[in-house]
């Protein structure tokens, strides 16, 4: 017993330590609330709304886009990086503020957003509103002027302004400033495509079109370009120089040739990140209506939900798969390839050699980019590493300082549809030897 006393005495004792004894006047002493301590305890008990002013800009930069900004919206909790967007967007003056419905979700902490999805000519208006960690929506009223989107140009073979130059198929696309889903997830694609990871990338334009014979020739004839190694193609002799052929893709120039292409053009080949993001469309799939919910980093990675990114595997879509070729959805009227896995093992070519640069209006990526699959592989910028995604820098991923291989990308005609996936990687010999399926495009820093 005396044992069992002791015992009780010292329990007691710890409990007057923890929350406080009386003495014998019954008095219970003051007793300190039990305190339980999260990541943000205060959210729970959030209510307020975030202060906004709304939207800033709304301007057309082309057909396919109108960009808005905005100043930062301000929370009593959360923090400025961690508040999202919610864009509503109508054709109708006023429809966005009396019946608020979002188009548009940013990812936390943007202050701009690329409203795509356009028609040429029409007007739109928008209304933006902020959200907190909590959901708090603040009740934003204030509408934008209206922006108008560009028309095409009769007098640039139908091309959107930023497109109208000298040459007809030398025009380049507004890729706006953005997250979007990198590689493939383990099972999904090959090891050099993994991990599937999200990458942020500042604002660039791309090349629409895949540089042709004619262009490339314009810069041979200035002197600042060598002519391609070989003029013929795979059945036509000549291909290079020949008026039939001027607006198909220039083939048999190596890297260095593609480089001192762009770099006369004021302009400079893509980095592998660059042209993927080109080809795929951004994160959350807002161009393309495959998502369901903003795109987080567990789900690029493919530990969340899938359904909240973009992860179509060519540029139009398809199905991804869990064997080769690793996706489903080509065919001959959305790209120039070899057919294999879609004929019952049995190859049979589209075209058997190239065709004309931008053929396949309906295998274009969400920015409206062209031959992004198939036709001919392009030369990006960057050296071959075979497990870069796993040490690459998430925003703006420049190219390892040096290799044996540069990357290629695209699938070409002679190839077949696993090579045309987006997420796709492909080295080729540095300094190389060029091919009759090989091409590039260029990119430019805004």
């Amino acid at each position: 017993m005396t044992g069992h006393g002791t015992n009780l005495v010292i329990a007691y004792i710890l409990v007057c330590i923890m929350v406080g004894c009386g003495g014998a006047s019954g008095n219970k002493g003051t007793v300190q609330p039990d305190v339980v301590v999260t990541g943000k305890p205060s959210e729970v008990l959030d209510t307020a709304a975030p202060t906004f002013g709304g939207l800033t800009r709304a301007t057309a930069v082309s057909t396919f886009q109108i960009d808005l900004g905005w100043s930062p919206a301000t929370d009593n909790l959360s923090t400025s990086s961690a508040i999202i967007y919610r864009i509503c967007r109508s054709t109708t003056a006023g429809a966005c503020q009396t019946s608020f419905a979002a188009t548009y979700t940013t990812n936390a902490g943007v202050t701009s957003y690329g409203a795509t999805g356009l028609s040429a000519g029409a007007t739109y208006y928008f209304v933006s509103r902020a959200v907190d960690e909590a959901g708090n929506q603040d009740t934003n009223t204030v509408q934008t002027s209206a922006a108008t989107q560009v028309a095409p140009l009769a007098s640039c073979n139908g091309q959107a302004f930023e497109c109208c130059a000298t040459e007809a198929y030398d025009c380049m696309i507004a890729i706006p400033a953005g997250t979007f889903v990198q590689g493939s997830k383990t099972g999904e694609g090959y090891a050099s495509e993994n991990p599937r990871r999200l990458v942020t990338l500042s604002n660039y334009y791309s090349d629409k079109y895949e540089v042709t014979n004619a262009n490339y020739k314009a810069c041979v004839t200035a002197g600042d370009c060598t002519a391609p190694s070989s003029a013929n193609s795979y059945t036509r002799t000549p291909y290079y120089g020949n008026a039939t052929y001027d607006n198909y893709p220039v083939i048999y120039v190596n890297w260095q040739q593609s480089v001192d292409y762009c770099t006369w053009k004021g302009r400079r080949l893509p980095t592998e990140a660059e042209w993927e993001k080109a080809a795929r469309g951004p994160a959350d799939g807002s161009l393309v209506g495959v998502s369901s919910g903003q795109c987080a980093s567990a789900d690029a990675a493919g530990t969340g939900n899938d359904a909240n990114c973009n992860i179509r595997p060519f540029p139009w879509g398809g199905t991804i798969t869990t064997s080769v070729p690793y996706a489903t959805g080509a065919d001959c009227t959305k790209l120039n390839y070899e057919k294999y896995y879609e004929s019952g093992g049995v190859l049979s070519s589209c075209v058997g050699d190239t065709s004309l640069a931008g053929n396949y209006a309906s295998g274009a990526s969400p920015y409206g980019v062209l031959d992004m699959a198939g036709n001919v592989w392009e030369w990006v910028n960057d050296w071959y590493e075979a497990t870069y995604y796993s040490s690459a820098p998430s925003t703006d991923p420049p190219s390892p300082t040096s290799g044996t291989y540069r990357v290629i990308r695209g699938g070409s005609w002679i190839y077949r549809s696993n090579g045309a996936r987006s997420v796709n990687r492909y080295s080729f010999n540095d300094p190389p030897a060029p091919s009759g399926s090989l091409g590039f495009r260029c990119a430019r820093t805004p």
